[in-house]
């Protein structure tokens, strides 16, 4: 199991709800958008990870603020329906996966809160020069490379000591970023003005898709957790066949189908 880093790092989220980023959502979609999301993030991680966790008890209060956060954000995207949106405006392949990347990330940082209260967090010591030793491996350097989301689990490291647990707790901190990042970019994507090609939409419809499906697995092997997704957002909206029966069916089920 991965050590817990008690933050968010996806950008600060305002009170109303709505998440802020580092770069303007149109400069994500030039070219690799996989690629373009983990490079912002990774440069993210580098400016701000050291500096968060210089004050631990700061570092969590922060942190249980940026759940209620978004908290708000999801009930803005139910009040607002944005699924349906997105369905009018880009298909329903695009909605469908979004509404199951959507309710993976709604289920992962309640999990997530729920481990954090219970657990004795404000009373560990991060060693943040570990930290920014970390972030300067070759892992991250490589990070952006692809749009594949990388296993901490698999990561192949020549180093057995304490840093290589610190590199795998940051590489899934990237990707809890990354993921985020993503859901957050497929919602905004209801109020753009700009039109995206069918390359574009493509690439953000096996993103939701296969990024999810990977996040769910990183999930099970580093907190060794496992995630209810079958609400709040619809995941049955038929674009192949069968796959609305295949919604409805049990997690484990529905992965191993689509596996």
């Amino acid at each position: 199991m991965i050590q817990i880093i008690p933050i968010v790092p996806i950008g600060d989220i305002s009170k109303e709800g709505h998440p802020f980023s580092p770069k303007h959502p149109e400069d994500l979609f030039k070219g690799n958008i996989g690629k373009n999301i983990k490079q912002m993030v990774v440069e993210l991680m580098k400016q701000s990870l050291k500096e968060s966790l210089v004050d631990m008890e700061i570092a969590i209060e922060r942190s249980f603020e940026a759940f209620r956060m978004m908290d708000s954000f999801f009930d803005h995207v139910q009040r607002q329906k944005t699924q349906t949106l997105l369905e009018q405006k880009y298909g329903p392949v695009l909605s469908s996966n979004f509404g199951l990347a959507a309710n993976t990330l709604i289920a992962f940082f309640h999990r997530l809160e729920e481990m954090m209260s219970s657990s004795e967090l404000a009373k560990n010591a991060f060693d943040t020069e570990q930290i920014t030793q970390a972030l300067e491996s070759p892992v991250f350097t490589k990070y952006a490379q692809d749009s594949e989301m990388p296993y901490p689990s698999e990561l192949e490291l020549n180093s057995h000591s304490a840093i290589e647990g610190i590199i795998r707790s940051v590489l899934f901190v990237c990707n809890i970023a990354s993921f985020s990042t993503l859901v957050f970019l497929a919602a905004g994507l209801v109020h753009s003005k700009e039109e995206l090609s069918t390359n574009q939409i493509s690439q953000m419809e096996q993103l939701l898709r296969d990024w999810t499906l990977d996040f769910l697995i990183q999930v099970s092997e580093s907190l060794h957790s496992e995630l209810d997704v079958r609400g709040p957002l619809n995941i049955s909206i038929p674009f192949h066949e069968d796959d609305a029966e295949l919604a409805e069916m049990g997690l484990g089920d529905y992965l191993e189908r689509l596996e």
